[in-house]
């Protein structure tokens, strides 16, 4: 059976939905007493699934535009599914098209913006990827784009991976 290695020595089997990865340990905040959080579990998808394509459906973000993805659905069509225990998603992000300079953020539904960006893109006609680390508790993340006046960029979203918190 092909095998490729991954994060910490896991390995991706053809046909296999997902791989188990490593275990992971969330570290604490420099300012504030961390929170009693047990061990996150990190499996891959052996095949990412596109959640968001503004090329195909809904139109480039621009300066000032929110968007809500629903993540936690399209990946519980996969053949093994996903737990009920999911608290996160790993996610590619690739800015395509870009317009001017600006930047891409990517955070958890429910919860507050963060002031930092997820990608940043400085001049029209760029193709960026990034990977970004989404903890959700309502099963989607919202994308917002913002910069100089009359920037956009479309962008892509591609879930490779999912946390599940049980540790098991």
């Amino acid at each position: 059976i092909p095998r490729r290695t991954l994060l910490g020595g896991a390995a991706v089997v053809a046909g296999a939905a997902l791989v188990p990865a490593r275990r992971a340990v969330a570290a604490p905040h420099p300012t504030a007493a961390p929170p009693a959080l047990g061990p996150l579990e990190l499996y891959l998808l052996a095949t990412p699934v596109r959640v968001l394509d503004t090329r195909q459906a809904g139109g480039a973000l621009a300066r000032g535009d929110v968007r809500d993805v629903d993540v936690t659905l399209t990946l519980q069509g996969f053949e093994s599914g996903v737990p009920a225990s999911t608290s996160g998603v790993l996610l590619n992000l690739t800015l395509v098209d870009t317009v001017s300079w600006g930047y891409v953020t990517v955070w958890a539904a429910g919860s507050p913006m963060p002031g930092t960006s997820s990608a940043n893109f400085d001049h029209s006609g760029q193709t960026l990827a990034n990977s970004v680390i989404s903890l959700h508790t309502a099963g989607s993340v919202k994308v917002a784009v913002d910069g100089l006046v009359g920037c956009g960029s479309h962008l892509i979203l591609d879930a490779i991976g999912f946390y599940d918190d049980t540790g098991a």
